[in-house]
């Protein structure tokens, strides 16, 4: 039930004039009544900044329930976005090889998508696209959601090492690649961006080859974490292939196109 309210607690507000025009006064000369906050309300007090602990955020792999919260975080984070057909080319082709890092409420905040490389002589895999939402960077979810990826392509695929681009301009993506991840420059692709933008071909080396077969190769990444990078290619082709813990066997597709995938 309503309380019936104090006069007392009612004070006339007196109209802002308009210094240049009349018109607008004359629009505004009734006199308001509202409520004096003091006697009403408290002052709240100031909410202290809470930080996102690392540790309610867990890395589980992907499945194909994930792919349109993956995309949005995409979207969020990279230049470099993707149909979905692209991403079901990949958890259908390797679904060992997509990681999802889940809050405690569910939400996808971060994903690294991955493959194995088909078109090459060397069995190797590839990161074709890495982002983590901005409330949920420099919490180290990048570099696990990359070592989750690059583990279960050494350990299911015997791959040799692991490849991505990224933007010459991405200082903070590339500082992660080499400080923390250890990958090191292989080469440099002018233009390789759809804007034009030259990428940095990089390479690590993983521990062993557990397994023999071939790889293939089509260019593509897109991260966009914690510090923003972002390799990202943008078309996916959607044939199906089997592992079966060797190193990319059976290939019966090809990429569309060589910028398929970048890195910011």
């Amino acid at each position: 039930m309503l309380q019936k309210l104090d006069p007392s607690l009612l004070v006339p507000l007196v109209p802002i004039l308009h210094p240049q025009n009349p018109q607008i006064n004359k629009q505004t000369q009734t006199l308001t009544l509202t409520l004096k906050p003091s006697k009403i309300l408290q002052k709240p007090a100031k909410l202290a900044k809470t930080k996102t602990d690392p540790e309610m955020v867990c890395i589980r792999k992907a499945t194909i329930d994930d792919l349109l919260a993956m995309q949005t975080c995409n979207l969020f984070c990279l230049p470099e976005n993707y149909q979905m057909k692209y991403y079901l080319y990949h958890i259908l082709s390797w679904p060992q090889l997509l990681y999802v890092a889940e809050d405690y409420n569910g939400r996808i905040v971060g994903y690294v998508l991955a493959k194995m490389e088909e078109e090459s002589n060397e069995c190797h895999g590839h990161i074709t696209s890495l982002a983590v939402l901005r409330t949920h960077r420099k919490l180290g979810l990048a570099t696990k959601l990359m070592s989750a990826a690059q583990n279960a392509m050494e350990q299911v695929f015997g791959a040799e090492y692991v490849s991505l681009h990224v933007r010459k301009s991405n200082r903070a993506a590339f500082n992660l690649y080499t400080e923390t991840l250890g990958y090191k420059i292989h080469d440099v692709e002018a233009k390789y961006y759809a804007d034009g933008e030259d990428a940095y071909d990089m390479r690590k080396q993983l521990k062993g080859k557990h397994g023999h077969g071939h790889g293939h190769h089509d260019h593509g990444h897109g991260h966009g974490h914690g510090h923003g990078h972002g390799h990202g290619h943008g078309h996916g082709h959607g044939h199906h292939h089997e592992h079966g813990g060797g190193c990319c066997s059976g290939v019966e597709g090809k990429v569309i196109g060589k910028k398929e995938a970048k890195a910011m």
